[in-house]
């Protein structure tokens, strides 16, 4: 049972083993967690759900510090609501990195939004969005050197698959759909 209380945002610190914790504490796709997650530390995240509308920049469902480096393996991040270019689910901050496995990301806006320096690996799963599934450019400012790898069945679809802006970036695709 989802017994789990939360009253603001949630701060995960240090190594934490989600798998440890009884089935739905940390929301489950059908009763997700509805606060923000902020990751400021090097962590792997297994099982989670979390839906929470991200309507402006910093209020992401789920946020990952600059310097950080997650994992998310059979995680499942929702921001619903209005169809608006500004709701996003995950929010990579400026040098962070994401390895996303098995995973679902979705949105009305920017399903991933991440800064420069930014390294983000996606295998096996599906990030869809209204706009932009993955989005490398904030606001009025191209990002430089940033790394994108899509593999084994990954989907991405929205208004447009992956949009990136900036010098210095790749994105490699292999076995995976786009649609945009």
């Amino acid at each position: 049972a989802n017994d789990a209380s939360f009253t603001g945002p949630i701060t995960i610190v240090g190594d934490v083993d989600f798998s440890s914790l009884p089935d739905g504490e940390l929301g489950t796709p059908s009763n997700p967690i509805t606060k923000k997650i902020v990751v400021d530390e090097d962590v792997t995240i297994t099982g989670l759900a979390v839906e929470k509308s991200g309507t402006s920049y910093g209020n992401a469902p789920l946020t990952i510090n600059g310097g950080k480096h997650v994992t998310l393996v059979g995680v499942t991040v929702v921001s619903p609501g209005a169809v608006s270019n500004s709701n996003r689910a995950v929010e990579m901050e400026d040098g962070s990195e994401a390895t996303i496995i098995n995973s679902t990301i979705t949105s009305t806006g920017r399903a991933i939004n991440a800064g420069a320096d930014v390294t983000l690996n996606i295998s096996g799963s599906v990030v869809t969005s209204d706009y932009y599934a993955i989005n490398i450019y904030n606001g009025d400012n191209a990002e430089d050197n940033v790394h994108v790898t899509l593999e084994d069945n990954t989907i991405s679809t929205g208004w447009c698959a992956i949009n990136v802006w900036g010098s210095g970036n790749s994105v490699t695709a292999t076995n995976c759909d786009l649609y945009g």
